[in-house]
């Protein structure tokens, strides 16, 4: 719903409209209605540097939010961004162990999903390669 005259700064998850037209405006609102609800989020990657601060803003932001899981291979990094959650936020976040290459474990973490930031990916470019 996101249209070429919309702007989405993705660090701070806000939206700054370049176009007054009405059209827009409703766009926005539908964003911020999507968002500011009870929802539930998965995030692919999400111990990576977008899903962390992706993660951060929206439970800071969004207190509605009902529920975000973070989908990832990494264990430790999983572990390691739980500790940094605050308590209060802790009984939102889900962390889900699987690879987005995988379809039938993506498949069971997508079950009662609203939502997917995909941010998962392969940092070497070799091994990114088919």
């Amino acid at each position: 719903m996101v249209t070429g005259n919309t702007v989405i700064d993705a660090l701070n998850f806000s939206v700054a409209k370049v176009s007054s037209s009405d059209f827009f405006d409703s766009e926005i609102e539908k964003l911020k209605q999507i968002i500011n609800s009870d929802k539930i989020i998965l995030v692919t990657g999400g111990p990576g540097s977008f899903g962390t601060r992706f993660t951060s803003v929206i439970l800071k932001k969004y207190p509605k939010i009902k529920k975000i899981i973070i989908f990832s291979r990494d264990e430790l990094k999983q572990s390691n961004m739980y500790e940094r959650i605050k308590e209060k936020d802790q009984e939102k976040m889900r962390f889900f162990l699987g690879d987005v290459r995988d379809k039938d474990r993506l498949m069971m973490a997508l079950a009662g999903v609203d939502y997917v930031v995909h941010a998962a990916a392969l940092k070497q470019v070799p091994t990114a390669e088919y």
